[in-house]
C-alpha cells in the first residue's frame, strides 16, 4: 500500500466515523444535565453573560441596586428565582 492510498483511506474511514456520530447526537438535554447558576450583580456585563447561559437553570440572583434586579428579574421570563437584595 503506498503512503497516498493510506492517507485517502484514512480521511475517508474518519470522515464515515464523524458522519455517523453526527446523525446520532440530536438528543435532548435533560434537566439533570443542566447547570444550577446564580448570578451575583446583574448589571452591565452581567447582562451579556446571562444572554451566554440562557438556555442553563437560572436560579438565583443578587445586586446591591434594586432597579437593576428587577430588571433582569422582569426580562428573564422565568417563573422560580430566589431574588436578594444585598446591602
Amino acid at each position: 500500500m503506498k503512503r497516498r492510498e493510506f492517507l485517502q483511506q484514512t480521511v475517508l474511514g474518519a470522515g464515515s466515523l464523524w458522519l455517523a456520530g453526527c446523525a446520532t447526537s440530536s438528543r435532548k438535554i435533560s434537566a439533570n444535565e443542566k447547570l444550577n447558576l446564580g448570578i451575583i450583580g446583574v448589571a452591565h456585563q452581567a447582562q451579556y453573560d446571562m444572554n451566554n447561559v440562557a438556555s442553563e437553570n437560572i436560579v438565583a440572583l443578587c445586586d446591591v441596586d434594586d432597579t437593576f434586579l428587577r430588571e433582569c428579574v422582569d426580562n428573564a421570563n422565568r417563573d422560580a428565582f430566589h431574588v436578594e437584595l444585598a446591602s
